[in-house]
């Protein structure tokens, strides 16, 4: 998304969306955002199912206002009213049905190794052209490389591809502080920049983070297996980070890899409306 699409979407005017069919203000976008960043700073919990748990509650507030509040200029006050008491309550309950739905053992690390590794392969050879068959045969031969963890991963710029096995030589062990903090910081920033509303709904820029937190990942193992590594250290880390901004985070290319291949932007919404997909996106892939 251009910076001109960017700036209209911070228009107080303009109407943007919390997700496809759940239209908000920018005011209540702020409110909203504010209440995300509450979640993702509540310590109690590891960053890992905070991150799971914030795609919970939006998924949560978008089913909330469907439900009950009116639409944005019809009732106002009768709008922020629910809003409120939703906001509040939730936080008032520490966000534990969120948490709660967010810890349960359900995800799919093939989701996450097909969805990623995909998404890699394409970022390799955005200028591509293919056909919708061709597109469709080297989805679906990806999908079973993927599957069952055949070959090795080539990320740009990295000069040496790295096998699967490499999650676990090298797991990312959010446990550990000094890992923990550096992705914390990142997500965070992420959200306040109003990265957000990059993507065409709130809920869709929130998976886009999440995608990139698994892209993250997939880098630190690459570089930790490159430098033949003994474990994955901070700097591995914040390299992963500046790598996953530098070659993916909203980058032009995409544009014209979506248009070149809109198959994989029907991939892409399917897999945003798996319940399992926020999930396998943070938990190892392995």
């Amino acid at each position: 998304m251009n910076n001109s699409a960017i700036k209209d979407q911070t228009n107080p005017d303009k109407l943007l969306y919390l997700d496809q069919d759940v239209a908000m203000t920018l005011p209540e976008y702020e409110h909203i955002e504010s209440e995300l960043l509450n979640l993702l700073e509540w310590k109690e919990k590891s960053f890992d199912l905070r991150l799971i748990a914030g795609a919970v509650w939006l998924d949560i507030l978008r089913d909330f206002l469907k439900a009950i509040a009116p639409p944005p200029g019809a009732n106002n006050e009768r709008r922020k009213q629910v809003l409120d008491t939703f906001m509040e309550t939730m936080k008032r309950e520490r966000y534990e049905r969120s948490f709660r739905i967010a810890a349960k053992p359900v995800h799919s690390p093939s989701l996450q190794r097909m969805f990623i590794g995909l998404f890699v392969s394409f970022r390799n050879h955005p200028g591509k052209r293919r056909s919708n068959l061709r597109t469709l045969f080297f989805v679906l031969c990806h999908y079973a490389l993927s599957l069952f963890r055949i070959g090795r991963i080539s990320m740009i710029p990295l000069e040496k591809p790295f096998p699967f096995s490499a999650f676990r030589k090298y797991p990312l062990t959010i446990a550990d502080p000094s890992l923990a903090e550096p992705l914390h910081n990142w997500a965070l920033k992420f959200i306040k920049e109003k990265k957000l509303l990059k993507a065409e709904n709130v809920r869709y820029g929130y998976y886009h983070l999440l995608l990139y937190f698994a892209l993250i990942r997939w880098y630190a193992a690459g570089l930790a297996w490159g430098k033949n590594s003994s474990s994955l250290a901070p700097e591995l880390i914040s390299a992963a980070i500046q790598l996953t901004e530098e070659y993916y985070i909203f980058h032009p290319c995409f544009e014209e890899l979506f248009a070149y291949n809109p198959v994989l932007k029907d991939i892409m919404d399917k897999a945003f409306h798996k319940k399992t997909f926020p999930m396998s996106l943070v938990r190892s892939p392995v």
